[in-house]
């Protein structure tokens, strides 16, 4: 069984501006996913999917978060649809002949995940 981990995290948004670079509780909101997913070892592979280069800066401090691309703009807007990222990315995968049995979506405006909770 392989298990993808999926972060999608835009720079846009419409309620708060750079959402996901926001301090919380003294670090970015991201910060709560990257931390989790690096700790996850059902993971076999964790993606990125981002249009934000302060985003992919951020996440090169993680060894097992890798950005395969830069998401284009015409999936990266406030009215894109979660399927559409993610098909997206499964479009790579299969490019580069990387089969998955299943997906783990890791949205950051999640930040207070356990561990135990995704195990």
């Amino acid at each position: 069984m392989k298990i993808l981990g999926v972060i999608p995290a835009r720079k846009g948004s419409k309620g708060i501006k750079a959402k996901n670079l926001k301090t919380l509780a003294g670090r970015p909101l991201i910060d709560y996913t990257f931390q989790l997913v690096a700790s996850l070892q059902i993971l076999d592979r964790v993606y990125l999917t981002t249009d934000d280069d302060a985003i992919i800066k951020f996440a090169s401090q993680y060894d097992r978060i890798d950005v395969p691309f830069i998401r284009p703009a015409d999936i990266s807007n406030d009215e894109t649809p979660m399927h559409e990222v993610v098909s997206h990315l499964i479009t790579y995968c299969d490019e580069i002949d990387e089969q998955y049995d299943y997906i783990a979506l890791f949205q950051p405006t999640t930040p207070f995940r356990k561990r135990q909770e995704i195990e």
